[in-house]
């Protein structure tokens, strides 16, 4: 997996998404740090209205790294914005 995954060219990539994209980022999390933040940026042929950078915090308890505590919180939101791209 990791032979695969060397050659992505996470700059260019980003940068040539085009279709709507939703970016998270959680409270607390330290395995990504600024990384959706940054990939956010990135995002410049996307509308912007067309992208999101959703955060979620422990207040809602859908903190730290993929959201242990409050699964369903992110999951409801993430879905909820799927259903408005695809309606």
């Amino acid at each position: 997996m990791l032979a695969a995954t060397l050659p992505f060219n996470f700059e260019a990539d980003y940068r040539a998404i085009t279709i709507p994209t939703m970016i998270t980022i959680n409270e607390g999390d330290t395995a990504f740090g600024n990384q959706p933040i940054e990939a956010f940026a990135m995002l410049e042929k996307v509308p912007a209205n067309r992208k999101v950078l959703q955060r979620f915090t422990g207040a809602q308890g859908a903190v730290l790294h993929d959201q242990p505590n409050g699964p369903q919180v992110a999951q409801e939101c993430i879905f909820d914005w799927l259903d408005d791209q695809l309606h």
